[in-house]
């Protein structure tokens, strides 16, 4: 049985009522809420005290002029900031849906503007590939599931951004990690978005955001990967770009370190080695070779000829197939690596030295 509550606390000046009861509002309140946690109805959520009273977040709508919305089942998470700049505060919802023939609910992310004494949404996304489950019956589970939710400016706009991680249903401890940024009044959009991934991690390092992924070999149970990808990424030029990646193993031995963007700026940042220009085309190439091929392949991969941004780059399998090669093209700060394929005539046109 679903039942939803919707409370309004007055202002403080008292009116006499005809109704004797009635003429206390908050003892009236009071007594509300202490009946709902007898029932059972209202559940703790592991929320932070964001110390404004009007935001008081709960199974039920407590919220004055939030509007009522049949698809929501309760909120997990409620917060305010001033996203867009203006210097008013807009309210920042997570919420679930009520649960499907399987138990299962999906996770919604949404916006709100005050608009006089009502919420308007402005925004609202279900986040892909999430959903909940609650196995003990009752909705303090889905307070559980409320992993990490932080405002931080990384995309270097002096306006704060929300950084999303929640934990999806799943045996594999599934969780999807989200970005959302509010460039204007009006607009809202999602910057980032990974998930599920199973047994990873994800946070922020200054203005990098980070995500450790498992990688599994052909042998790994499905608890416990023995190599790991973590990627850091930066925001530039409108989006989140690669700036590096290391790979590893159970033994902590580096298997692969490759930058895939590099930032231009006058101080050069420090590094653990001297990475060569020679190492982010292979670099540039090996990704490529690996996102298009299948995860058991193994190659080794040389350079063949550099002229100007351009370089050609032999890709060499271990099994003694024939090989291929790739073109690598230098795109402002970035080494971006293509197949030639059936344009090989084209790009034996375009850049003739690199061929002869």
């Amino acid at each position: 049985m679903q039942l939803t509550f919707r409370i309004q606390v007055m202002p403080q000046k008292k009116k006499k009522s005809s109704i004797p009861f009635l003429e206390n509002t908050y003892f009236l309140v009071a007594l509300i809420i202490a009946g709902a946690f007898v029932a059972g109805f209202i559940v703790s959520h592991n929320i932070p005290d964001t110390n404004l009273r009007d935001i008081v977040p709960a199974f039920f709508q407590s919220q004055p002029g939030l509007p009522e919305d049949e698809t929501i089942g309760g909120y997990i998470q409620s917060q305010t900031a001033d996203l867009d700049g203006d210097k008013n505060l807009e309210l920042i919802v997570i919420s679930f849906s009520h649960t499907d023939e399987y138990g299962l609910s999906k996770v919604h992310f949404s916006i709100f503007k005050k608009d006089g004494r009502m919420w308007q949404k402005i925004f609202e996304k279900e986040l892909e590939g999430l959903t909940l489950r609650d196995d003990a019956g009752s909705l303090s589970e889905y307070g559980k599931n409320y992993h990490s939710f932080q405002l931080k400016d990384v995309t270097g706009d002096g306006k704060p951004d929300v950084f999303l991680k929640m934990r999806a249903e799943g045996s594999g401890r599934f969780f999807g990690v989200f970005i959302f940024d509010t460039p204007s009044k009006t607009r809202v959009r999602e910057i980032f978005g990974k998930g599920p991934i199973a047994h990873g991690q994800a946070g922020i390092e200054g203005e990098r955001i980070w995500l450790m992924e498992p990688l599994y070999q052909p042998d790994d149970p499905n608890c416990c990967p023995s190599s790991w990808k973590k990627t850091w990424w930066e925001y530039e030029g409108g989006f989140f770009v690669v700036v590096k990646t290391l790979i590893r193993n159970d033994y902590d031995t580096l298997l692969q370190i490759s930058y895939t963007a590099i930032k231009a700026t006058n101080t050069p940042k420090p590094t653990l080695q001297s990475i060569s220009e020679d190492e982010l085309i292979l670099s540039s190439a090996r990704d490529y070779v690996k996102l298009h091929s299948t995860p058991e392949t193994k190659f080794s991969v040389r350079i063949t000829k550099k002229v100007g941004k351009y370089a050609l780059v032999q890709v060499i399998p271990e099994d003694n197939i024939e090989g291929a090669a790739v073109i690598v093209e230098k795109v402002g700060n970035r080494w971006i690596a293509q197949d030639m394929g059936t344009a090989f005539p084209e790009w034996e046109a375009r850049v003739p030295e690199l061929f002869r």
